[in-house]
């Protein structure tokens, strides 16, 4: 499934049929469903100025896709939704959470994608799993580029929380995989995973191996709420003149702000048979390849 102002540069040469449609618009999701075995549901909306936004794309947009799935003459068997870690909210120590954990979003996205996962649990006649993926990274990922960028042009390490924030993370390749295994694993029917590599990294690990990555020498600047917020505010009042949302808003600051965001794997590896196996060092260094190769850094 691909939108009208999809960029389809990286689907050119595969062997595939490509659907126009849109999930804020039901009536164009019939074909994209029908005679499919599996639905991977992976499209969203990450970057907003609203709760609406979100709401409309997230939610809404996940009841759309699902209804057509349950309609169509020729059914798929199981939706995979993919979620997000943002979903559960923050951990409240590094020792981290599991998919029982109560659910406590601290953004709008984290709000929307909690919304479609309740709608799900509900729907009958269709197979749902839920994935939560951690932090994404890895070659085309544009939300971490601008950590690299910022190493490779400024010669500066961004650092959150004094450095000492957890982050849970997932190499790209890894998380394909395991979205994969979502899909085809009978027992994971009705069942919620969190994706991450099983070792949470703290930001000074994070950016340290970006920095080695580029091999670039970069200086650490510790990064507070306060200028968080100054950057949301100048990042929202430029997004004016632009046709796009702003980069840094208040709604992503709320995320940005948390000291842990760590989750256990536990569930994914006893169920799906699943556990990434790329390394940070080998997947920071993988992006950072395919960023310099491709033009983007």
């Amino acid at each position: 499934m691909v939108r009208a102002t999809s960029n389809l540069r990286w689907l050119e040469g595969l062997q595939l049929r490509t659907v126009c449609a849109d999930l804020r618009e039901p009536e164009s999701l019939a074909e994209v469903v029908d005679g499919a075995r599996v639905v991977y549901h992976v499209a969203g909306l990450v970057r907003a100025d609203s709760r609406r936004d979100f709401m409309e794309v997230n939610f809404e947009g996940t009841r759309n896709i699902t209804r057509a799935c349950i309609e169509a003459s020729n059914p798929p068997k199981r939706l995979v939704f993919v979620s997000s870690q943002a979903a559960a909210g923050p951990s409240p120590g590094p020792e981290g959470i599991d998919e029982d954990h109560v659910a406590q979003p601290v953004s709008a996205y984290g709000e929307s994608k909690l919304a479609a996962e309740r709608y799900l649990a509900g729907v009958k006649g269709l197979e749902t799993v839920i994935v939560r993926p951690s932090v994404v990274y890895g070659p085309r990922d544009p939300e971490t580029l601008g950590f690299f960028k910022v190493v490779a042009k400024l010669r500066l390490k961004p650092v959150l929380g004094g450095g000492v924030t957890l982050l849970s993370m997932i190499d790209v390749g890894d998380l394909v995989g395991a979205i994969r295994l979502a899909g085809e694993v009978p027992q994971a029917k009705g069942r919620t995973y969190f994706l991450s590599s099983p070792k949470p990294y703290s930001m000074n690990e994070v950016m340290k191996g970006i920095s080695a990555a580029l091999g670039k020498r970069a200086i650490s600047m510790p990064v507070s709420r306060l200028v968080l917020s100054a950057g949301a505010e100048v990042s929202q009042f430029l997004a004016q003149f632009t046709k796009g949302s702003a980069k840094l808003s208040h709604l992503k600051v709320a995320e940005l702000a948390q000291k842990y965001w760590v989750v256990k794997t536990g569930r994914a590896r006893e169920e799906l048979g699943f556990e990434a196996a790329t390394s940070i060092v080998d997947g920071l260094k993988a992006a950072a390849r395919w960023y310099l190769d491709n033009g983007w850094l």
